[in-house]
């Protein structure tokens, strides 16, 4: 569980929705940065072939937090972005995922 733009969201339910509605089963993570006056929310997938704007549709389609906070209340910036796999943020010495990122 992570704040962004004063919402509280949860990874598990990213993985959740990418796994059971896009059939997505890569790695991802998710990185909060700031802008000026309003946080940005980046879902770094796996590199894919899964269309970044279907993707987005989707988890603001079933993430209701998501889309209010994006959409309504207009709190937080949304993106979605691809990388090689390689370059995903891990745990130097474990190797495993960093799951969620806050640069702010």
């Amino acid at each position: 569980v992570f704040r962004a733009g004063g919402t509280f969201f949860n990874y598990n339910y990213f993985e959740k929705i990418l796994r059971e509605e896009l059939k997505f089963y890569g790695e991802f993570q998710i990185e909060i940065s700031t802008a000026t006056d309003i946080d940005i929310l980046k879902v770094i997938l796996e590199k894919n072939n899964k269309s970044l704007d279907l993707v987005k549709k989707v988890l603001l389609e079933k993430y209701n937090d998501l889309r209010d906070s994006f959409l309504l209340e207009k709190t937080i910036r949304f993106e979605i972005v691809n990388i090689e796999k390689d370059f995903l943020n891990r745990i130097s010495g474990s190797g495993k995922l960093k799951r969620v990122i806050d640069i702010r």
